[in-house]
């Protein structure tokens, strides 16, 4: 069986957050454009932990900013409780401290807005998901 079949027997649990709704719809609609995902959207970080403490999540996609808490301070609360939970940041504000942080935190990834195509989104995330089955 080859990786796109595997995804579309048993999908990736994914949690985008973003406070803007715009950039959150159009990363929903570009997962849901992607086979072998299934979708779960937050517009803040305790919006977050809730929908982390019901759905198992396979990657949480977080925006660096959230109106109640960094993206780094929610990848440091759902690492404490869902310990190896893939995390990828976004911003549009990409400096030096927080990129420490995040290696720090062992981010799956950092990345940058604005996107090119925001397809690549879930290119990575299938990257990201496919590197950790092959390492499980």
């Amino acid at each position: 069986m080859n990786p796109e079949e595997v995804c579309l027997a048993s999908p990736h649990h994914v949690l985008l957050v973003d406070d803007e709704p715009a950039v959150l719809i159009a990363l929903q609609l570009a997962f849901e454009d992607s086979p072998g995902f299934e979708v779960f959207t937050a517009t803040s970080a305790e919006e977050a932990l809730a929908v982390a403490r019901k759905e198992r999540l396979d990657l949480v996609i977080t925006d660096k900013n959230l109106a109640d808490a960094s993206g780094i301070e929610l990848a440091r609360r759902l690492q404490e409780s869902h310990p190896g939970l893939a995390v990828i940041l976004i911003t549009g504000y990409a400096n030096a401290p927080s990129r420490e942080d995040g290696r720090a935190l062992g981010l799956a990834a950092y990345v940058e807005k604005p996107f090119n195509d925001i397809y690549d989104i879930p290119r990575l995330a299938r990257d990201i998901l496919g590197r950790e089955v092959a390492h499980a």
